[in-house]
């Protein structure tokens, strides 16, 4: 009501999706949806909580699973088998390992946090019970990587250790013994510019954040994300709240749609004043 009540210079539209933190899956319809719609948004702001900061940078991401397939036998007489655990536990370390060189000496930049890419495993799974000797397991894994940097090579370093030193040493034992790789989800780097007028208006309406007025935050940990809907659509992000990951139980009452309404309601002021939001064409909403 709010919004429906005021003279709008240019639209505005609210795009809703889900299970994005399982690979961003609701996007991909909304993708082809501003793909194929002949006016295009002069710009997107992503509405996750940075306690109003424009957030205009996000590092790249690739995420997969390594499936390991061993030999069973009974835990008295190990040699016999192959240990799927065992295996995996080895490529997991390889990526600590490969964190450990890219948090020292790794490229870096400075508008991130942390400023390097990480390699992290999330999730790892195996074994039936303690007396038999693991036939199966997979472990999930993720690189962010820095703009400049590439997570292809960083994944071709595991995927050789894992074909070129643990599967040769468990087909010693058993042939059918294998090592396969999922990609589970990927997205490039992506960065707005921060004299861009998606920016700019950003910043109008948060008063610059905690980081003073004027600044564009080009950090992103995981709660500050930064998509590109569809090409050309330059993209921020910043909403009202607290990003900071909590479990279920302690998260706040105050209702999602409370918030959603705190962070529109100087968007929908901003619209309704000539030139403010003339960041594009006159027919393009934000």
């Amino acid at each position: 009501p709010d919004m429906a009540a005021r003279k709008l210079k240019q639209p505005l539209h609210f795009a809703f999706s889900y299970d994005e933190e399982i690979g961003c899956v609701g996007v991909r319809g909304l993708i082809a949806e501003l793909a194929a719609r002949e006016v295009k948004p002069a710009g997107c702001i992503v509405g996750e909580p940075t306690s109003m900061r424009t957030v205009s940078g996000h590092k790249g991401k690739l995420s997969q699973r390594c499936r390991v397939r061993g030999l069973a036998c009974h835990s008295g007489t190990p040699h016999l088998g192959a240990n799927a655990v065992e295996a995996a536990a080895e490529g997991v370390a390889f990526l600590k390992r490969m964190a450990r060189r890219l948090r020292d000496q790794g490229p870096r930049h400075a508008g991130y946090e942390p400023p390097h890419t990480t390699v992290h495993t999330g999730v790892i799974s195996g074994g039936v019970t303690l007396n038999i000797v693991p036939e199966e397991c997979f472990f999930d894994f993720e690189f962010r990587y820095v703009p400049g940097a590439g997570a292809q090579d960083l994944f071709a370093e595991l995927r050789a250790f894992m074909e070129g030193e643990v599967l040769p040493e468990m087909r010693a034992v058993h042939p059918g013994c294998a090592v396969t790789f999922e990609r589970l989800s990927q997205f490039p780097g992506l960065h707005t510019d921060d004299g861009h007028a998606i920016a700019r208006l950003s910043m109008q309406l948060g008063g610059g954040g905690d980081a003073g007025p004027g600044k564009v935050h080009s950090r992103a940990p995981f709660t500050a994300r930064k998509y590109k809907f569809a090409p050309s659509i330059p993209t921020i992000t910043s909403a009202a709240g607290s990003g900071a990951l909590r479990p279920p139980a302690a998260l706040p009452g105050r209702p999602a749609a409370s918030r959603t309404a705190s962070t529109c309601r100087p968007l929908s002021r901003s619209s309704a004043k000539p030139g403010l939001m003339r960041i594009g064409a006159s027919r393009r909403g934000a």
